[in-house]
């Protein structure tokens, strides 16, 4: 009879406790600060940036792939504290960039507010440089070819865009990006030949229905759509350290692809337009 009633008590408490994690995690998925700080006061998650960090890596049943992204990318400090500590998680020694990235990405989705972006993507350079330390010259290089990497990733997979960005394209598009100096043509070769043979993209958030997703996909309009928009999305915060030449690489690349086409092209001559570029693009790309 006792051990009926302890049994009993045992199982009273785990549906309590998966009720309230539950709980935790709806709201969460609604008000991330806010589901963070009733996770731990209700003890359902540690109260260290690593424990929460561990918690959100861990694909917790529920968990909002999207609102886990924009939660990460958020400038309050205990939540940037959480996303340095998710980034200085992962082990990207002995693995190629591109691989990185993809790994990287696999557990949520990046936010579409390019200063968010640009935040991870900051630490997600500074932690592939410190496990691969003779890299690059520094995480600028690291960060810049990201970006790189992104806008080819879109150009080669993007039915939108029927004339595709060519490897001597891609190779010279990263003309003097590591302080200077050219990354090899093999290396760039390489990462050139992984993302158009294989595509880099995110599950679908199971949080999200599916007609939403697929919407997602309609925000990209084009590469002379993506031109068009710069011109009023203009901004007064300070860059956030992109290396210009990427800038200019990739302007060049564009008005070669629009050359042909009726569309106005207007001037990339601010490295804040391409976390703009990024902002538009990135989650449609890798949905």
């Amino acid at each position: 009879m006792n051990f009926e009633l302890s049994d009993t008590a045992t199982l009273e408490q785990c549906r309590a406790y998966k009720i309230e994690l539950q709980k935790g995690i709806s709201l969460f998925n609604r008000r991330p600060s806010k589901g963070i700080e009733f996770l731990i006061n209700t003890k359902k998650v540690g109260n260290s940036p690593e424990e929460v960090a561990a918690f959100l890596k861990n694909n917790t049943a529920g968990l909002s792939e999207t609102v886990i992204g924009d939660y990460l990318g958020e400038r309050e400090e205990f939540a940037l504290r959480v996303m340095h500590a998710y980034v200085d998680s992962f082990n990207f020694k002995s693995m190629d960039f591109g691989e990185a990235i993809r790994f990287f990405l696999c557990g949520f989705r990046l936010p579409g507010e390019a200063q968010k972006i640009d935040r991870i993507m900051e630490k997600f350079a500074e932690r592939y440089c410190k496990c691969n330390p003779d890299s690059f010259t520094s995480a600028d290089t690291a960060y810049v070819l990201a970006y790189s990497v992104i806008m080819l990733n879109t150009d080669a997979h993007n039915n939108m865009v029927k004339e595709k960005m060519t490897k001597s394209d891609f190779i010279q598009n990263n003309r003097g990006i590591d302080d200077g100096k050219d990354l090899p043509e093999e290396y760039l070769g390489a990462l050139y030949d992984q993302i158009v043979k294989n595509e880099i993209k995110m599950n679908a958030d199971s949080s999200l229905p599916q007609n939403k997703q697929a919407n997602s996909l309609n925000k990209l309009s084009g590469m002379d759509g993506l031109l068009n928009l710069v011109n009023w999305k203009q901004t007064e915060e300070k860059p956030l350290g992109a290396n210009g030449l990427l800038i200019g690489h990739i302007q060049e690349q564009f008005k070669a692809k629009t050359g042909k086409s009726e569309s106005a092209y207007h001037h990339i001559s601010d490295v804040a337009i391409l976390r703009f570029m990024v902002e538009v693009c990135w989650g449609p790309m890798l949905a």
